[in-house]
């Protein structure tokens, strides 16, 4: 046995040399030495001489998703993970007590606040704990997910990317005389800026 399959690579090298034809493959079920049926969705034209990898299908994810500790485990390995800091000192209006977060931690740990959602202590002001229902816990962690979405899209890709690499393309081209090596990546700049 080899061990789990997490990754398939797929190579269209014919034997024969024939006129090019492209086929789409949809997906590839592989059949283990234990008669189980691993599928790996491709959904794309493959070609001679280019290489695919497919990684599992979302079957691990579709059973965890509301996992918290998946949750997690996507914050700290995602696209934006750089968004967890440090934090030095607790917020002065901080709302929780210890005896709020006591159920839910291990044996011999300690937490002295936890996170609130708004900065004002008030009633109305809701704080979302894993004893709540499923639907408000499930929907605050959606809450986050997406905020965490739009800041990653708008600040890190968008404005860090795109605004910043178009700004250089465009001195480049208007500054630069055409035989300064810089021109060599041209049609790279061309396709993100």
């Amino acid at each position: 046995p080899l061990g789990e399959l997490l990754l398939l690579r797929v190579e269209k090298d014919p034997v024969f040399k024939l006129p090019e034809d492209e086929w789409f493959c949809t997906k590839i079920v592989v059949t283990t030495s234990k008669g189980e049926a691993l599928l790996f969705p491709c959904h794309r034209w493959v070609s001679r001489g280019g290489d695919l990898e497919l990684r599992g299908g979302p079957d691990y994810v579709a059973a965890h998703r509301q996992n918290d500790d998946f949750y997690g485990f996507q914050f700290l390995n995602g696209v934006n993970p750089n968004m967890i800091q440090l934090c030095s000192q607790i917020p002065p209006n901080f709302q929780v007590t210890d005896a709020m977060v006591k159920p839910f931690l291990q044996e011999g740990t300690s937490l002295e606040k936890e996170m609130n959602l708004l900065q004002q202590p008030a009633k109305e002001n809701n704080l979302f704990l894993p004893s709540d229902t499923e639907t408000d816990w499930l929907l605050a962690k959606m809450f986050i997910k997406n905020a965490d979405s739009i800041h990653h899209q708008s600040i890190n890709h968008l404005l860090n990317t795109h605004f910043v690499v178009h700004g250089c393309a465009l001195a480049t081209l208007r500054n630069l005389p055409l035989i300064h090596p810089l021109y060599k990546v041209g049609p790279g700049m061309s396709l993100t800026a």
